[in-house]
């Protein structure tokens, strides 16, 4: 009789705990429809900061999308390829955050995957050329600096693309945590892992969590709560590290300094280091930062590709570059960017060799 008992009370828990998430996420639905993206395809990394996770097959999904990803064994949104250079081919790995990841397009319609198309079209010297897609979302220079010399050197890339997106990167250099300037010294530190990505973590092997996770609001609302948890913690460690009136000079100066470390670490390796600036969505938006770090960077002697006037010229003849909605650049933003790199790559780098 106790045993019927305790069944009974666990099955009606059940059916309220069941009612009460079916209600919720019809109210979800109704007053706060979120986007099921599907998968999250970011994890913590104790080198890197983050890193995506190899292996992983999925979809990202939302109003204005939906499309597959795969990540290689090596963690690339790419195809699987050898660390050792195979003979006759020159590489480029390029480095960014989520635009160059390519959220919104197919991995063959991401630039690094159009620029390897073209510059295998018009290589006239027979060269086999490897264009790297080594973006990883919500990354900056910090990260991408770490994952390069522990991952991307590897690849012995003969150019270097590092994808500098002025509307977050600041920030993101300094909430990663991975380096600090002490004593004008880049001092080098293992990646901050706050509690919000243990949790994410934790959801990779909860049952059914993908299948629920591409179909539930409510899901979605609770994860994106758990990733804007994970900005702010972040965001006090950087408010504790500095007053407020210091933390603008704080991102300037950690930003010029792994750039500068950028550089030296490509040149003992022998890559030649680029920087790519994207232009904000909105016009004006973090202009003067921009412009300051794009003249320090031709004051150090590194070549950059400013993408502000291509997408400029786009906009005015009526092409749409991003997802009005979800943010990055749609498929047209993509060939923008590739055509741009092309060109400059063999006026600046390829035609000096």
């Amino acid at each position: 009789m106790h045993v019927k008992t305790a069944i009974f009370r666990l099955l009606a828990a059940a059916l309220i705990i069941c009612s009460a998430l079916v209600i919720l996420e019809i109210a979800v639905r109704i007053v706060s429809p979120q986007r099921n993206m599907g998968i999250c395809v970011n994890e913590w990394d104790r080198n890197a900061g983050t890193r995506l996770i190899p292996g992983l097959k999925g979809k990202l999904s939302c109003s204005e999308y939906s499309i597959n990803i795969a990540v290689n064994s090596k963690g690339l949104r790419d195809r699987d390829f050898p660390y050792e250079k195979p003979p006759g081919t020159r590489r480029i790995l390029c480095l960014g955050d989520s635009f160059t990841f390519g959220y919104g397009v197919r991995a063959d319609e991401t630039f690094a995957k159009l620029l390897e198309r073209s510059l295998s079209e018009s290589d006239s010297t027979g060269s086999r050329w490897e264009v790297l897609n080594a973006g990883i979302g919500s990354t900056g220079t910090a990260h991408q600096l770490a994952l390069y010399e522990t991952e991307g050197s590897k690849y012995s890339p003969d150019i270097v693309v590092v994808c500098f997106c002025p509307a977050n990167d600041f920030f993101d250099n300094i909430a990663s945590g991975l380096y600090t300037i002490e004593s004008d010294t880049l001092v080098r530190h293992e990646a901050v892992r706050t509690r919000a990505r243990g949790i994410q973590r934790f959801t990779r092997f909860v049952p059914g969590y993908r299948f629920l996770s591409s179909r539930s609001h409510l899901l979605n609302l609770v994860r994106y709560r758990v990733a804007a948890m994970n900005y702010h913690e972040l965001n006090r460690k950087v408010s504790q590290s500095a007053r407020p009136e210091n933390v603008v000079t704080q991102h300037n100066l950690l930003t010029r300094a792994l750039l500068d470390a950028f550089q030296r670490s490509c040149a003992e390796r022998g890559s030649r280091f680029v920087v790519m600036f994207m232009p904000p969505p909105r016009t004006g938006e973090v202009g003067q930062w921009t412009a300051d770090m794009i003249a320090y960077c031709e004051l150090r002697g590194i070549p950059v590709l400013d993408l502000d006037p291509p997408f400029e010229a786009a906009r005015r003849n009526g092409v749409r570059a991003y997802y009005r909605i979800e943010g990055h650049w749609n498929a047209a933003g993509h060939e923008i960017a590739a055509r741009a790199l092309h060109d400059f790559l063999l006026k600046n780098c390829i035609a000096a060799d």
